[in-house]
């Protein structure tokens, strides 16, 4: 019983450890930008580099100073970008395609 127990919580230890190589990312914070409607919003973004899947990119668009949620954008892109000016260019890109 105890050397399963101690077997158990060294297999949870060393899958907590290997989880963060399975994936990185960065976020990003976009404020006061000009969406492709015309208004004032701010857009939250993240990218996600999966290894042996494709790249993912999220956008969160919100009405100015987070008062609406406008929607978000979701899709894979290989290779995705890190560079915060590419991300928000794919955010603005895809502002139409975006679920609400």
């Amino acid at each position: 019983m105890r050397r399963s127990l101690v077997f158990m919580i060294l297999a949870i230890v060393v899958v907590a450890t290997a989880l963060p190589a399975l994936a990185s990312g960065d976020k990003f914070t976009f404020n006061d930008v000009v969406l492709p409607d015309g208004q004032v919003g701010e857009i939250e973004a993240g990218v996600k580099l999966l290894k042996n899947k494709p790249d993912k990119v999220t956008c969160s668009y919100f009405t100015d100073d987070y008062g609406e949620s406008l929607g978000y954008y979701f899709d894979f892109h290989e290779p995705a970008p890190t560079d915060a000016d590419a991300v928000l260019d794919i955010c603005l890109a895809e502002f139409d395609e975006r679920h609400t």
